[in-house]
C-alpha cells in the first residue's frame, strides 16, 4: 500500500503486504526491502531538513545584508527575498558543498538495492516451486 507524500522527505511511505502465509524466505526479502526504504526514508527526510534551514539562513542572511545596505544608503528601498539569480548561486552552493553526502548516498541505496536481487530471485523460486508443488498434487 502507498500513502500520501510525507511533508519532509516527499516520498511516499510504501506498506508491504504480509500475507497469512508468508513463508521464510518472503518474510526475509520484505523485512530486507523495507529496510532499504527506511534508509531512503531516513536520508531525504535529514537532507530535505538541512536544504530547508541552509535555505532559510541564506534568505536571513540577504534580508541582513539590504538592511545594512539601507542604512548606508540616503533613499531607502525596500527590502526584498533573493531573486532568482541569487536562488540559483545559493542552490549550485548548496548541492556542491553536499556533493560527497549526495555521492555517498548513491553509492550505498545502489548496493542496497543490488543486495535485494538475490532474496527477490529466492521468493521467485519459492513461489515456482509452491505453484509446482500445488499443480502435482
Amino acid at each position: 500500500m502507498i500513502g500520501p507524500a510525507d511533508k519532509i522527505s516527499n516520498l511516499r511511505p510504501v506498506l508491504s503486504f504480509i500475507p497469512s502465509n508468508e513463508s521464510q524466505v518472503e518474510r526475509e526479502y520484505r523485512l530486507l526491502k523495507d529496510q532499504v526504504f527506511d534508509f531512503n526514508q531516513q536520508y531525504w527526510t535529514q537532507q530535505n531538513l538541512k536544504f530547508v534551514e541552509s535555505r532559510k539562513k541564506f534568505i536571513e542572511k540577504h534580508r541582513i545584508d539590504q538592511k545594512v545596505l539601507n542604512r548606508n544608503k540616503l533613499e531607502q528601498f525596500e527590502i526584498n527575498d533573493p531573486d532568482t539569480d541569487q536562488m540559483n548561486e545559493f542552490y549550485k552552493t548548496f548541492l556542491d558543498e553536499n556533493y560527497h553526502n549526495h555521492y555517498e548516498y548513491n553509492r550505498l541505496w545502489f548496493r542496497k538495492n543490488l543486495a535485494l536481487l538475490w532474496p527477490a530471485t529466492k521468493v521467485v523460486m519459492h513461489r515456482f516451486k509452491q505453484k509446482i508443488f500445488l499443480l502435482n498434487k
